[in-house]
């Protein structure tokens, strides 16, 4: 992931992964090989959680989500 700060007004998600478990996730992993499972206040994320929580940090909105199909319903919540 990129460096972010507030000088950011909006950031786009391309190429993202789904997390680890993700049914018919594509590659479905949680940054690396050895990092099954992460958690902020006991709600697990990937890479695109991970990554909107550092946006939502610094005040940046996330304008979109591009990844396989199960990658977007995890940014969405479903």
């Amino acid at each position: 992931m990129a460096r972010v700060d507030q000088s950011f007004d909006l950031a786009l998600f391309v190429g993202c992964y789904s997390k680890v478990g993700t049914r018919h996730g594509v590659m479905a992993r949680t940054f690396s090989l050895h990092l099954f499972s992460l958690a902020f206040n006991g709600i697990h994320v990937g890479e695109i959680g991970v990554g909107t929580a550092l946006c939502g940090h610094c005040d940046v909105p996330v304008g979109l989500v591009c990844a396989a199909t199960a990658a977007c319903a995890e940014a969405v919540g479903q």
